[in-house]
């Protein structure tokens, strides 16, 4: 396993994979007119001792996990105002703050651990 960032946080390659929607995240808000306002997402990201020069390699993906968190903040919105104590179930969403982003004051956020062994 590789480990790369600053002398303080140390992750592995598939570690330092959930950076990059989370990076976007924070970059995006950051903007004058984001796509997608994360203040969670930059907060996280101010926090962490990581070597965040290194996202810009993944730019592409960054900026593709952005378009694809606005595209899913549509649809999880128009569900909620269909149906507002509607159940969201998201799966293998890493370093998510849909939650934090999208709460209509009735949704209620269940977190498990997704750990499995083989």
């Amino acid at each position: 396993m590789s480990d790369s960032g600053s002398a303080g946080v140390r992750l592995g390659s598939v570690q330092q994979t959930l950076m990059i929607p989370l990076y976007g995240r924070a970059v995006e808000t950051r903007k004058r007119r984001p796509l997608v306002s994360d203040p969670r997402a930059v907060e996280i990201v101010d926090s962490i001792d990581y070597d965040f020069a290194q996202m810009k390699a993944f730019k592409g993906g960054a900026h593709g996990a952005v378009l694809r968190t606005s595209i899913f903040d549509v649809w999880t919105q128009r569900f909620l105002a269909e149906h507002p104590g509607g159940t969201v179930v998201e799966i293998g969403t890493g370093l998510n703050t849909r939650f934090e982003r999208l709460d209509n004051g009735s949704v209620r956020c269940e977190v498990r651990s997704g750990r499995t062994r083989g």
